[in-house]
């Protein structure tokens, strides 16, 4: 790979990082016309940064490369942020509470959070990888690589959102696209 292109791309994908954490910034100031531009530039440079990588090694190296380098960049970041808190004081002791929710809800999250977005992320994975990329062995290899990202992201929006059926119904919507483009 052309070493200059590589660092381009490299150059690019730090920057979208750096635009997604001042649009976090952003955010809760309420300006969204800059926000949204902020998101605007990340999307259009992380869309470089991949046609650099794909123009150079293929779009299945192009894949892990962006998917590797964002993971690292991340955390570089993430840490040069990270404060640790330190607290002398003694910790008060705090009574049991009585738990928020039911079993009935504890399961049905446990339930979507499982095999529903399991299922959901293999689709999903499946159909982005035959979208990119034409030959079957290498759209294994992507499927394998993007399933455990969707399927984490699935699970956790699951398990965070208060409004249980938004996410299942998008999850369904998403999993029924995906089921009738591949058939």
């Amino acid at each position: 790979m052309n070493i200059l292109m590589y660092l381009l791309a490299l150059l690019g994908l730090l920057l979208v990082v750096i635009c997604w954490q001042q649009a976090q910034k952003l955010g809760r100031q309420q300006r969204t016309t800059l926000r949204l531009s902020l998101v605007v530039v990340s999307l259009i440079l992380g869309w470089l940064s991949f046609i650099a990588f794909q123009e150079n090694e293929g779009t299945e190296f192009a894949w892990f490369f962006m998917l590797f380098h964002f993971s690292w960049l991340a955390w570089i970041l993430l840490a040069s942020k990270a404060h640790v808190k330190f607290n002398d004081k003694t910790v008060k002791t705090v009574k049991s509470v009585a738990a928020e929710h039911n079993w009935l809800y504890k399961s049905s999250i446990l339930l979507l959070a499982g095999p529903v977005a399991l299922f959901s992320s293999i689709l999903i994975a499946l159909c982005i990888s035959k979208l990119f990329i034409a030959e079957l062995a290498n759209q294994w290899v992507l499927t394998f690589i993007i399933m455990p990202i969707i399927w984490g992201a699935l699970a956790t929006w699951f398990a965070a959102d208060e409004k249980r059926l938004r996410p299942l119904l998008i999850t369904l919507l998403l999993t029924a696209v995906c089921y009738g483009w591949l058939l």
